[in-house]
């Protein structure tokens, strides 16, 4: 009944990893074309670094989308179908009123 959700998750974590790998090349990338802006005093190299750094600060925003996501679905599933798996005539009660 979890392993599909188990299987997602493993994907979602692998998925995760190329996006900070993606980020930390954008980071790298640009830091190498800040430098060569101003060893060789060029100021669109300079401006392409720094959009380069901020493309790697959106990859990163981006990264967390997807557990987000799974978050929302597997809150559900996790509480209701496995407590009634793992504990056969139990019944989640609503909550109480106050």
């Amino acid at each position: 009944m979890l392993e599909p959700l188990e299987k997602e998750r493993l994907k979602i974590m692998h998925d995760r990893k190329a996006f900070l790998f993606v980020a930390s090349l954008l980071w790298f990338l640009a830091v190498l074309l800040f430098v060569s802006g101003i060893i060789g005093s060029s100021s669109k190299v300079i401006v392409f670094s720094f959009i380069m750094g901020l493309a790697g600060f959106a990859v990163l925003w981006a990264r967390a989308w997807p557990a987000r996501a799974f978050r929302r679905r597997l809150r559900p599933v996790l509480t209701r179908q496995w407590f009634a798996s793992a504990y056969p005539g139990c019944y989640l009660a609503p909550a109480p009123e106050q």
